[in-house]
């Protein structure tokens, strides 16, 4: 699924950000680095499937932006995952 979203959102132009996030259970610092290597494991995926693709940003925020609640095991299940943005500029006919 990841490889038809990828091709078909990228096109001339394309930028991607990728970040990785975690739940607020554990220590920050583990979180923090768990967060990163999160994102740059789907950069690697990113890279086999759009090698052109410019990726402008990678990084991992831990649980800085939680956007689910983490008081029930499903809140923080949702929490532990990369979020994918690829935008590209529409052209002018």
């Amino acid at each position: 699924m990841m490889r038809r979203v990828v091709k078909s959102a990228s096109g001339e132009g394309s930028v991607a950000t990728i970040v990785g996030s975690t739940d607020r259970l554990g220590e920050l610092d583990h979180n923090m680095t768990l967060s990163t290597e999160r994102a740059r494991s789907v950069e690697r995926f990113v890279r086999l499937i759009a090698p052109s693709l410019r990726i402008s940003e990678v990084k991992g925020i831990g649980p800085a932006v939680l956007p689910y609640s983490n008081e029930l095991p499903e809140g923080r299940f949702y929490c532990r995952t990369v979020s994918l943005t690829i935008t590209t500029p529409l052209r002018e006919r």
